[in-house]
């Protein structure tokens, strides 16, 4: 029956890729505000190019439809930002929360054991008045525990975003805190503070 539920959103609730504007392929650019140039990052979002920063301990790759963090001091770890197959107007109510819930159960890896759904929180992401709506797994891999949260985030009117930051439960927090402060220093990159493509 779940899996029927998340079958049915997917198809109800999915988005031709075509009217995406935000495309999630990560551009490296030199960057400068009153000083030296600095190694940022965008994504192309029309005219608009959306920066965003990440440590010298972190990596990204991706394409169109996702973005790949990953960590060099943190094993097993990743935070990934990818489009959804969900309309933002599928409100975070009771109504469809189950929906929600259905697809979360969908992100435990195959091997996984014991996997729950811990939490649940809503307006979780509180930047740029975004309306977001968190759910936390947790499961045993391989005999360790991890902790997964999966929120979902609409981006615009049109497009809502899945940000998945998964970690063993030890790292959890420090992943957690890392990646979130990718989507905190996300915003426009204006022409005016940079140099050019790298």
């Amino acid at each position: 029956m779940k899996k029927l539920i998340a079958a049915a959103l997917c198809f109800f609730g999915t988005i031709p890729s075509s009217i995406y504007a935000l495309d999630l392929t990560p551009h490296e650019i030199a960057a400068s505000n009153d000083g030296p140039p600095i190694q940022r990052f965008f994504f192309q979002d029309e005219a608009k190019r959306m920066s965003f920063r990440i440590d010298n301990k972190m990596t990204v790759s991706g394409g169109n439809d996702s973005a790949m963090f990953r960590f060099s001091d943190i094993k097993n770890a990743g935070v990934k930002l990818s489009k959804s197959q969900i309309k933002p107007d599928l409100l975070f109510d009771e109504k469809n929360l189950e929906s929600y819930r259905a697809t979360v159960r969908a992100f435990s890896p195959p091997d996984a054991k014991e996997t729950r759904i811990e939490e649940e929180k809503s307006a979780a992401i509180a930047i740029n008045g975004w309306t977001s709506y968190q759910f936390v797994l947790t499961y045993n891999l391989f005999g360790f525990p991890y902790r997964r949260s999966i929120t979902f985030l609409n981006y615009s009117k049109q497009e809502q975003l899945i940000f998945d930051i998964s970690a063993p439960e030890s790292d959890y927090q420090k992943v957690y805190a890392r990646g979130y402060k990718i989507l905190n220093s996300l915003s426009d990159l204006s022409a005016s503070n940079s140099t050019g493509p790298t």
